[in-house]
């Protein structure tokens, strides 16, 4: 079957771009997602207490992506780490997207307490972390917490079908279909489907996958640097007073022997 538009992948880039496609065109759209639904995501992990290492695997593959079990934050900020809107658009342009994107999460109820919760405190805080050399991020924050995302996606897919997207479950796109430098459609471990447009948004799990499409068919890749962090636990009264105002603080250290960044 021919469609205009196929994308590979049902986690945020996917689901958002059936999501875009739907509201603002008449193009017939099919999504390929090689895991499950969002409720049949289910880990046997957790009565076995041990990886059966499932192919997929329910926690990385399936409609939501391999975000669908963290803790649910949301990151409203056009620039954090390697990542970086600016290099695609202005500025202005990316917090307008950034706007449009909370506007979605917020039509599917996806809403949650709003973090800092207290500017001017986080201000303060901040003010006193650098103070002995350490930088505090502050963005703007929600939590919908982990145990609530499945619905959230649920309701946001059955949406997106509801204007008549397609969308095929449990089912591995293995190759693109290119000719004479156009793309003609997709390849899967069940059928072949035509189109004239494919949008590749396999996330985490379909990394290597996509490195050696590329590489198969001529498309330049390159590599963003990696990031190396730590990450310190410690009793929760030691953090209350700043989680209760930051969600998630992220820290930034400069060490004076090699002058990385942490």
């Amino acid at each position: 079957m021919a469609y205009d538009v196929i994308i590979v992948g049902g986690g945020p880039a996917g689901l958002f771009a059936a999501y875009y496609l739907k509201m603002h065109s008449k193009l017939n759209v099919l999504l390929i997602e090689k895991g499950k639904s969002p409720f049949k995501r289910k880990c046997p992990n957790h009565n076995l207490q041990k990886c059966i290492q499932c192919d997929p695997c329910n926690i990385l593959s399936g409609i939501g992506g391999a975000g669908l079990y963290s803790d649910g934050k949301l990151n409203f900020i056009p620039r954090l780490g390697k990542t970086d809107l600016t290099q695609f658009m202005p500025l202005s342009s990316a917090k307008d997207l950034i706007d449009e994107t909370e506007e979605i999460f917020t039509k599917f109820k996806m809403d949650g307490p709003v973090f800092p919760t207290n500017i001017e405190a986080a201000k303060q805080i901040r003010k006193e972390a650098k103070r002995v050399g350490i930088d505090l991020l502050l963005i703007k924050q929600k939590h919908l917490g982990s145990n609530n995302l499945p619905g959230y996606i649920d309701e946001m897919a059955k949406y997106i079908l509801s204007k008549g997207l397609e969308i095929k479950t449990q089912e591995t796109v293995v190759d693109i279909i290119e000719k004479d430098g156009c793309i003609q459609g997709v390849i899967t471990d069940k059928d072949k489907y035509e189109a004239s447009n494919v949008i590749l948004a396999p996330g985490r799990i379909g990394a290597n996958w996509m490195a050696s499409v590329a590489t198969k068919h001529g498309i330049n890749l390159s590599q963003r640097g990696i990031e190396v962090g730590v990450r310190v636990e410690v009793h929760n009264d030691i953090m209350d007073d700043l989680c209760n105002i930051i969600y998630d603080p992220t820290f930034f250290i400069q060490t004076p022997t090699y002058d990385d960044q942490t």
